[in-house]
């Protein structure tokens, strides 16, 4: 939005009450795989439980309303405005938030500051200040922060640091978490003018701060929207005592059921509560690697939503069950208990009632829902169906799905295993109702017991206690109305054993076999804006009966000093013949070994296991083509020099390299006469000088074509001048060394052991011509490529003899490579050498023509692989002039 005004039309003055309200609400029936029982109840009850319980021993919820409601089990959870988006309200209920969750929140204040009238190319800087109601209570604190959907990283002050998009005055973040004495922001005290002050700490309110310049290329849809990734509350553990941030459903359900005031801490069970902390901060192996806790709660509401819905989502994110029983709260987590109580016939006071099988519309063989969670962006997404082809079968073939909906669960391995129970517990149908006695009346709902009855074949066989009272018989005798339900260990069990539940009523085929691929890998380089691209390629393969079972598969790489798979791609094979494949590719990738895995996935959104191949990308290390065509002419002291283009993609650049020598020159013991001359370029004009001219092609890799091509330019071929003067160097080589020294007969860099190395020689007289003038000059130096120890023997050839190209019989001191070189350096005066002139700065040049009285001379060598120096044997620096 281009415009000021109207980015900023409801920024001035806005002030937004954010009401920690507590609502209280009916009766407490679960609409879902939590159960919710009241059972056992006294007669003098506090608060709104009194209204509902209107005979003792009644349970306003079974195991039996749960198969009734099991069609729409995707529950009625008022979903709060400002999850993805930052809401402007004149008042709006404060959220509650348990675990990790990601959210927006409210806008409860709002200011500019900077003047709005002024015309904007002269107005100064003009700021959003925006505060952003997250949560109604202290929070443990935040983790990640977006800005219109992109994550930014905030630094400790609240500047941005990344992306640059949002860094300097662009945007600033700071945080409050609502502590109940916190103080107000004192940024903010400073920069508003005069609305926010010291009084205004918001607290017990957790808060962000953000601060927006005006910026309509950054903001183009207006004033960002921020959101964040937040531990929510901290709340109490009756295990330890302690108070500390926690994702544990039974503690976050322990909370809610005080701070809502749904109960007191005397009509809690601690030790139910406390088992049910244990079972959910149990540890779970994932299919994919690692572990997980078996249950937690990451999910937010807002407080006017009605208790019976926050209490559903809390203990359906446990697979668990709530109770009030004999004057206290129960609670259970998802997980098998061992039987605490054994009945048999003796104990019956009255003839058993069975049940069973359910209707046929009241059962289900598929459950789908939603879940939210990090892996989604924190956006409600459907985890992966589960589905029974054994209770397709049983019901005909029918699909019948029930959807459970977990928006406080947050990953989709813990929402399956969720689903998973439910599908294997409302197969449980055989229900029993019957009289006991009162050994009976120390059962609660939620135990687990054996029942042996010879005349219905139950031998110690399990149930789990639905509802439980008090009542008199005909006789008068006090007995225990029980409601059973069958109840089996693999019902909680992740890789329950199928075959089991064939002699218990309840078969399940599993969904989740997914068959694996196969995986091979490969590499190409490719040529994109002049560049080569490493492309690694992993072929996806499966046999024709396994590809039926493949819906599509997916492929992720990583880098092996990293930790994190990046995408590959998703798609699907094709088949071909009795082989179906899939190719998948990462691009422009750099050098290095690479993990790939690959994992199908079904129909129904079950995955495989991944499958891991690992690769080194080398690169195309292959040589260029030689070079063709290469010549020259020469003309006025310039040699002109062109050859044929090599078409090889992996060309980057050609090196020419001259020797004096005019027979038996190679490219190694030549010096460099043109250092680079980049693709597409196919000539190059040099200074003439009289000898061998080389040149080599060169890969994007480094790597030097095969051969050299060569020409002569014979010194006949130059122009001659009528005076000659030169100055001799060798053999005794009595100039100025600086890290050179004479090596027999040779100049050689004295410790050439570590590269790159260099050394330095001036010549020890300068030539005079007697009065300024113009000359043409060069240096002629004839140099190898040699170990300074030995000049041309076998011994100093170096590096690994496996890596170099061309052919062994044509080696002679490492003939093909150009790791030595020899540059010339001249330096002028016009003024009388032998007194105090001033010399010009060293130039360095191949020939040319200069102008001057005197001049002096001296050379440069130059080593890049370790134990290797240019040896040179002759050195003379010539001046002509007519």
């Amino acid at each position: 939005m281009g415009n000021l005004t109207a980015w900023l039309a409801t920024s001035l003055g806005i002030a937004t009450l954010i009401c920690p309200d507590v609502a209280m609400a009916g009766p407490l029936p679960v609409v879902g795989l939590g159960a919710v029982f009241i059972s056992g109840a006294p007669a003098a009850l506090t608060g709104f439980m009194a209204a509902f319980v209107p005979m003792l021993g009644k349970s306003i919820f079974s195991m039996v309303a749960q198969r009734a409601l099991s069609q729409n089990l995707g529950g009625q959870k008022k979903e709060y405005a400002g999850s993805a988006v930052n809401m402007l309200q004149s008042a709006q209920a404060a959220p509650v938030v348990y675990g990790t969750v990601r959210m927006g929140g409210v806008v409860f204040y709002q200011e500019t500051t900077g003047p709005v009238s002024v015309p904007q190319e002269r107005r100064p800087e003009v700021y959003l200040h925006r505060l952003i109601g997250m949560a109604g209570h202290e929070i443990n604190g935040f983790t990640q922060f977006y800005v219109d959907g992109t994550e930014v990283t905030v630094a400790s002050d609240g500047s941005i640091t990344s992306p640059p998009k949002y860094t300097g005055k662009t945007l600033r973040i700071r945080t409050h978490n609502g502590a109940d004495d916190q103080a107000a922001d004192s940024a903010l005290q400073l920069e508003s003018e005069g609305f926010w002050t010291y009084q205004h700490r918001a607290y017990g309110v957790a808060y962000i701060y953000v601060r927006a310049y005006f910026d309509p290329e950054k903001y183009t849809q207006g004033p960002p929207v921020i959101t964040a990734v937040m531990q929510g509350k901290k709340v109490y553990d009756p295990r330890d005592g302690s108070t500390a941030f926690s994702s544990n459903a039974a503690l976050c359900l322990r909370d809610y059921l005080l701070t809502s005031r749904i109960a007191t801490e005397e009509e809690l069970d601690e030790t139910s509560f406390a088992a049910a902390a244990n079972v959910c901060d149990e540890d779970v192996t994932l299919a994919a690697g690692g572990t997980e806790k078996r249950y937690s709660c990451d999910g937010f509401f807002p407080t006017d939503q009605k208790p019976m819905d926050t209490i559903n989502e809390i203990v359906k994110c446990m697979a668990g069950s709530l109770w009030y029983s004999q004057g206290k709260w129960v609670c259970k987590a998802g997980a098998y208990t061992e039987p605490v109580l054994t009945l048999n016939e003796d104990d019956a006071r009255g003839p058993l009632s069975v049940v069973t099988r359910a209707s046929r519309r009241d059962l289900f063989n598929r459950i789908t829902g939603i879940f939210r969670g990090a892996e989604t962006n924190w956006q409600d997404d459907n985890y992966p169906p589960v589905l029974s082809d054994t209770f397709l079968a049983d019901d005909g073939g029918q699909i019948s799905s029930a959807e459970v909906n977990l928006p406080f669960t947050a990953s989709p391995s813990r929402a399956q295993r969720i689903a998973k129970i439910l599908l294997y517990r409302q197969r449980e149908q055989l229900l029993i109702t019957a009289n006991f006695g009162l050994r009976a009346a120390q059962l609660t709902p939620g135990d687990v017991i054996q029942l042996t009855n010879e005349r219905f074949g139950f031998s110690n066989k399990t149930f789990e206690v639905i509802e439980w009272g008090f009542a008199l018989s005909n006789d008068g005798e006090l007995i225990v109305p029980l409601t059973l339900q069958e109840i089996s260990a693999g019902v909680y069990d992740w890789d329950a054993d199928e075959t089991a539940f064939e002699s218990n009523n309840t078969f399940l085929s599993s969904p989740d076999t997914v068959p694996t691929v196969g995986i091979s890998l490969s590499e190409e380089q490719r040529v994109a804006n002049e560049q080569i691209v490493n492309v690694l390629i992993a072929t996806i393969t499966a046999s024709e009966d396994e590809n039926t079972n493949i819906d599509r598969v997916e492929v992720q790489y990583r880098d092996d000093a990293t930790t994190q798979y990046k995408a590959m791609g998703t798609g699907e094979l094709v088949l071909s013949g009795t082989i179906a494949t899939g190719r998948f590719e990462a691009l422009n990738i750099d050098l290095g070994s690479y993990d790939v895995r690959a994992r199908a996935i079904n129909a129904i959104g079950v995955k495989g296991e991944w499958i891991t191949q690992t690769r080194l990308i080398q690169g195309d290390n292959s040589p260029p083509d030689d070079v063709a065509g290469f010549a020259a002419s020469n003309s006025d002291g310039t040699v002109h020099i062109g050859w044929v283009a090599v078409a090889d993609p992996k060309l980057s650049h050609y090196v020419v390299r001259h020797s004096v020598l005019e027979s038996g020159a190679n490219f190694s013991d030549a010096t460099t006469a043109a250092e680079k001359i980049s693709r597409p370029g196919t000539s190059i004009s040099l200074p003439a000088r009289g000898g061998t001219y080389t040149i080599k092609a060169f890969s994007k890799l480094g790597t030097a074509s095969i051969d050299y091509a060569s020409f002569v330019l014979p010194s006949a071929d130059l122009q001659t001048y009528s005076n000659n003067s030169s100055q001799t160097e060798h053999a005794s080589f009595p100039g100025t060394k600086t890290g050179c020294s004479v090596d027999g007969d040779y100049l050689v860099i004295t410790d050439p052991s570590s590269a790159p190395s260099s050394a330095t020689y001036q010549f020890s007289a300068y030539i005079d011509t007697g009065s300024a003038r113009r000359v043409h000059s060069y240096v002629y130096t004839r140099t190898i490529r040699s170990t300074p120890a030995g000049a041309s023997l076998w011994d100093g050839i170096s590096g690994n003899w496996d890596t170099w190209s061309g052919n062994w019989d044509t080696w002679t001191t490492g003939q093909q490579v150009a790791d030595t070189d020899v540059k010339a350096y001249i330096s002028t005066t016009n003024d009388d050498p032998a007194g105090t002139p001033t010399w010009s700065d060293w130039r360095e040049f191949q020939a040319g023509d200069f102008y001057g009285r005197a001049f002096r001379f001296q050379v440069q060598l130059l080593s890049t692989d370790d134990g290797i120096s240019p040896a040179i044997d002759q050195l003379v620096a010539n001046v002509g002039y007519d």
